[in-house]
């Protein structure tokens, strides 16, 4: 990731929209309030994988913390430098590609914002957690198995948390993209929220071996994804 600028490259943004001094100046801020939010995102991101779920739980919640403080300190500049704007330069500056280019955005045009989303938390998604397999690989007893009863509720809850926040068309402006990755955010968060109690209630149930047997399947299932 080379900046958390909302779209292109500063130079492609300049070239782009041609802003005015007073644009320039707003531009300035916003590229310097985005490479201060993609620094301090990096560093926020682990260098290692946790093995154990409840690992894997607090390093999510420390990455989501990070992307939503990069959000925070990105959007008000954006927003301003956004409105400053005539209609003809906001088309312009929603056109650009992530290299710089303008060029018309589809589907299939990742964004920075998109990367941005995604750095620390790509297939981390806690909803997605093999839960149909647990039951076959850590051999529950029937007390445990009552607690992954919950863990399997919970995880469907969170499941459906994060499909809510799901948009139903892409956003075509920058600030729309900033603000729907923001509710993805939010909802990843109320989805950890929702699946920790029955994560550590199931996990703490467990023997050693067990775990060890819960840890390899989690480990598998990422790879896999």
């Amino acid at each position: 990731m080379t900046s958390a600028s909302p779209s292109g490259t500063a130079a492609g943004m300049r070239a782009a929209v041609e802003p005015s001094p007073h644009q320039r100046a707003l531009l300035d801020v916003l590229i310097h309030t985005s490479d201060k939010a993609a620094q301090d995102l990096r560093a926020a991101c682990p260098g290692t994988v946790p093995v154990t779920p409840i690992g894997r739980l607090e390093a999510l919640e420390q990455q989501l913390a990070a992307l939503r403080n990069a959000v925070s300190t990105v959007q008000p500049a954006l927003e301003k430098f956004y409105a400053s704007l005539s209609d003809d330069q906001k088309e312009r500056f929603s056109e650009l590609a992530p290299n710089g280019t303008t060029t018309r955005r589809n589907a299939r045009t990742e964004t920075q914002s998109d990367r941005l989303a995604r750095a620390c938390s790509q297939g981390s998604d806690p909803s997605a957690w093999p839960t149909a397999r647990i039951d076959d690989v850590v051999q529950p007893t029937d007390s445990q198995r009552a607690a992954l009863s919950e863990l399997r509720a919970a995880t469907e809850k969170a499941a459906g948390i994060v499909r809510s926040a799901c948009p139903t068309g892409s956003a075509l402006t920058p600030t729309g993209r900033l603000a729907a990755m923001a509710q993805r955010i939010g909802a990843l968060q109320d989805a950890l929220e929702t699946l920790r109690p029955a994560l550590s209630k199931f996990y703490a149930s467990l023997n050693d071996e067990q775990k060890s047997r819960f840890n390899r399947t989690l480990l598998s299932a990422r790879r896999e994804g």
